[in-house]
C-alpha cells in the first residue's frame, strides 16, 4: 500500500514539471581594428579580445588567434670563420658537436622597435656555410631593426628599419658595408662584407680585455671544444687564430648601435 502511494506522489509531481526552452541567441559577427601609438588590437564583438603585451624580450598573447609571424630571411658572414668564395667554416662539425658540414654556428637575431630601438623579440638560429639563415619571431608583421649577435662577433645591427612580413625578402648583410648601422662592418674580399672576430667577452668593443682568455686556451692547446676563442673556427685555439684579433684590436673596433 505504501509503495502504491509513494508512486502516485512521484506521478502526481512530475505533472507539475514544466520543460524549459533554452532558445539560440546568436551575435552577429562584428568588430575591428584599434589602433594607437602604443601599439594594435583586434577585436571582436562576443569574442575574445586578441592583444599582445611586451615587456622586455617577453611577449605575451591573450586570445584564440596568435598574430601572424614575422619570417627573418639574412645573409651575413662572420670574419674570422670565413674561407673564401661566400663559404665559412663548418664550425660547429670542427668543434666537435654533432652537427652538419652546411652548418658554421648558432647566431641570436633580435628585432627592435622602429622608432625607440626597445627590444621585442629575439631568437636563436644556426647560420650556414654559404652565409644565409631563417628566423620565425612572434613578433606581428611589421618594420623592425634587425641585431646580430654571436659569441666572439662585435653585434651588428642593420642600417635602416626593415620591413618583416611572413614571407620577407632576403636582407643581405654581406653584399655593402652600408648594410650595417655605421658601415660597420669588414671587407673579406672583393664585393664581401663581414661582421668583425674579437668580442669575446661581449662588452662590444675589441680589445686588450678580449685577449687573456685567448692566450689562455691557446697556452692549453684547447681543440674541439665549443669555445668562442676559436676565432677561425679550424677547431684549434692556436697561433692562427690571433692575427683577426689583434688587427681588430689595433684598430679600435667596436658596435655601433643606438
Amino acid at each position: 500500500m505504501k509503495t502504491i502511494l509513494f508512486a502516485c506522489m512521484l506521478i502526481a509531481a512530475g505533472s507539475n514539471i514544466s520543460g524549459q526552452s533554452i532558445s539560440r541567441n546568436v551575435i552577429a559577427s562584428a568588430g575591428g581594428t584599434f589602433t594607437s601609438t602604443a601599439g594594435q588590437i583586434n577585436y571582436n564583438i562576443g569574442e575574445t579580445i586578441i592583444t599582445s603585451l611586451t615587456a622586455g624580450s617577453i611577449m605575451i598573447t591573450q586570445g584564440f588567434e596568435q598574430p601572424a609571424e614575422s619570417r627573418l630571411n639574412l645573409k651575413l658572414y662572420l670574419q674570422g670563420y670565413y674561407v673564401d668564395g661566400g663559404i665559412m667554416q663548418p664550425v660547429l662539425l670542427n668543434q666537435g658537436l654533432a652537427a652538419l658540414a652546411t652548418e658554421t654556428d648558432t647566431i641570436t637575431v633580435e628585432l627592435h622597435h622602429a622608432e625607440n630601438f626597445a627590444l621585442l623579440d629575439s631568437k636563436k638560429a644556426v647560420l650556414l656555410t654559404d652565409g644565409t639563415v631563417s628566423v620565425n619571431f612572434n613578433q606581428p608583421e611589421g618594420t623592425y631593426y634587425i641585431a646580430v649577435k654571436h659569441r666572439n662577433t662585435i653585434q651588428t645591427w642593420s642600417a635602416n628599419a626593415v620591413m618583416c612580413t611572413a614571407n620577407t625578402a632576403l636582407y643581405n648583410f654581406s653584399n655593402a658595408s652600408t648594410q650595417a648601422m655605421g658601415d660597420n662592418q669588414v671587407l673579406l674580399q672583393s664585393g664581401v662584407w663581414g661582421m668583425y672576430t674579437g668580442d669575446l667577452n661581449q662588452d662590444d668593443f675589441i680589445d686588450g680585455n678580449d685577449f687573456p682568455v685567448l692566450d689562455n686556451d691557446a697556452f692549453n692547446g684547447v681543440a674541439f671544444e665549443y669555445v668562442a676563442t676559436d676565432l677561425n673556427g679550424d677547431g684549434f685555439v692556436d697561433s692562427n687564430d690571433f692575427p683577426v684579433f689583434d688587427n681588430n684590436s689595433y684598430n679600435g673596433v667596436a658596435a655601433v648601435h643606438p
